[in-house]
This record gives C-alpha cells, sequence and structure tokens, in this order.
C-alpha cells in the first residue's frame, strides 16, 4: 500500500480511502464529493460512516459498522 497525502486539514479520511483504495486522494475527494461528504463537515472529525461509505463506493467491502479495538 502507498501512502496518500492528505491535501486538506480534515481530509484524513479521503486520504485513508484513497490509500486503502490505491488511488490519488483527488479521485477519492471527487467520490466523496459525489456521495455529499465533503471537508469543511465538522462532523467528519468522530465518525466513520463516511469512510466506509467512501470504500463502499469504491467497491471495498467494509463492516456495516464501528468495531471496538484495545
Amino acid at each position: 500500500m502507498k501512502p496518500v497525502i492528505q491535501q486538506e486539514v480534515t481530509g484524513c479520511g479521503i486520504a485513508c480511502s484513497a490509500a486503502i483504495a490505491g488511488i490519488s486522494y483527488s479521485k477519492a475527494r471527487q467520490v466523496a464529493n459525489n456521495l455529499g461528504i465533503h471537508t469543511d463537515d465538522d462532523s467528519l472529525w468522530s465518525d466513520t460512516k463516511s469512510v466506509r461509505k467512501i470504500l463502499k463506493q469504491l467497491g471495498i467491502k467494509v463492516s456495516p459498522g464501528e468495531t471496538p479495538f484495545e
């Protein structure tokens, strides 16, 4: 997996999605924006639903909810 640099202060979820899918940040941001997910949305800071939604759109199998870890 190649690292993807986030291009916005709150773009970590988009960058992670891009890295997992093996695509550029700009392509992942385009997918996110088409889903109504934008980096200026404060709810993205602590919610994983958006990342799961982006990954699912990119064809990556994801769990329906969060999985706690220690």
